[in-house]
């Protein structure tokens, strides 16, 4: 059997077993919670309105788990992989608990910072050099420590923030993760080819109970899944840059950090475009509200899957630019998705402003009495 054949199967293997292990852990875990009185409630905050069961990311971690390690054993080296394995553990164990008894942001922010501590220092995971950008390629030891700290914790909680609505974080991790492994596997490192399509696999098991109308069938991945998604993704991102400086041919991408932002756009874009809101209203940037591009979509009377979809395909419109734009330089294209992302917003919130102003001004017309004719 050739390499290629053999590392194709080994690639749908991958993918194929974390979703089926996934997707068959789900009932067991509906029940476990179900029995628990394990329950997301319905809040303020919330765009839910019935309690649903949160521990879906057990099924996520379950079948991307076992798949990577048990494919990625059989490929000749792999030498990340066993650190981000043991991040990949501290990060469920952290999200667990918040799923069940609640950390305070503080705890679970200092946890982020372990583990990238850890994923910096044990692998070979760092950003070293910028691509040019501004006019700066190989960076120093230290400045590459907390730039690629700081890239692990905001990637990581990107994807935790638009965990908002069904199946868009599971949406969003599917999009990003599976064209990251296409591209790892045309340029034969199957070590994150199969980290891609193992947490690629396990999302697509758990997103049919994420958006069904069945609330008896009905899961949240929770911080369990959607910490995990942005921590796997966030190594796997840095990897993608990295590996881009050694690599000659029709697969290199000279503006690897701005196609590896395209790639993962939305949740970074929406993550830095609601800080910033907060900020300009005098507001703490890691306060909750309901700024978030999903919430706008609600309010234009958006169900929560017509919302996804409408997310979905507009991620991977970004991921076709960076691509096609792959080759024009790091800063142009960066600038060109940060106008694009823009103009996507402008329009969502636009309609927001004129729905939201057209029913003030109805209720407040409905408000006024019509004057008495005078006998």
């Amino acid at each position: 059997m050739s390499i290629e054949l053999t590392n194709s199967l080994i690639i749908i293997l991958s993918f194929a077993v974390s979703l089926f292990l996934s997707f068959i852990s789900i009932s067991p875990i509906i029940a476990l919670a179900k029995g628990k009185k394990l329950f997301d409630m319905p809040n303020k905050r919330g765009v839910h309105k019935f309690a649903t069961p949160t521990l879906g990311g057990i099924a996520i971690f379950a079948g991307f788990m076992f798949s990577s390690l048990v494919f990625a054993g059989l490929i000749d080296t792999y030498q990340s992989l066993p650190i981000i394995c043991a991040g990949c553990l501290i990060i469920f164990l952290v999200g667990l608990k918040d799923d069940v008894f609640v950390l305070s942001p503080a705890k679970k922010f200092w946890a982020q910072v372990i583990v990238a501590v850890l994923i910096v220092f044990l692998t070979d995971i760092r950003i070293t050099n910028l691509h040019g950008m501004f006019g700066v390629r190989e960076i120093p030891y230290v400045v590459s420590i907390f730039i690629s700290i700081f890239i692990i914790i905001a990637i990581t909680n990107a994807f935790n923030l638009i965990d908002g609505i069904d199946g868009l974080a599971a949406s969003m991790g599917i999009i990003s993760s599976t064209c990251f492994g296409i591209w790892f596997f045309l340029i034969e490192n199957m070590e994150f080819a199969i980290l891609c399509f193992a947490i690629s696999g396990s999302l697509l098991g758990f997103i049919r109970n994420n958006v069904t109308k069945n609330l008896e069938k009905k899961l949240f991945m929770g911080d369990t899944g959607s910490l995990l998604i942005g921590f796997v993704l966030a190594c796997i991102a840095i990897q993608f840059n990295e590996s881009n400086l050694l690599i000659k041919g029709d697969f290199k991408i000279i503006s690897a950090p701005a196609v590896s932002i395209g790639i993962m756009f939305m949740p970074l874009f929406d993550t830095l475009r609601v800080m910033i809101v907060r900020l300009t209203k005098r507001k703490s940037p890691f306060k909750p509200d309901r700024q978030h591009v999903h919430h706008l979509l609600l309010s234009l009377r958006y169900t929560h899957v017509q919302a996804t979809a409408l997310l979905s395909v507009a991620a991977i419109g970004f991921i076709i630019v960076s691509f096609l734009l792959k080759d024009i330089g790091t800063l142009w294209l960066l600038l060109i998705l940060i106008s694009l992302g823009i103009l996507f917003y402008l329009v969502p919130f636009t309609f927001v402003i004129r729905k939201l102003r057209s029913n003030f001004n109805s209720k407040s017309n409905k408000k006024i009495k019509k004057p008495q004719p005078i006998n």
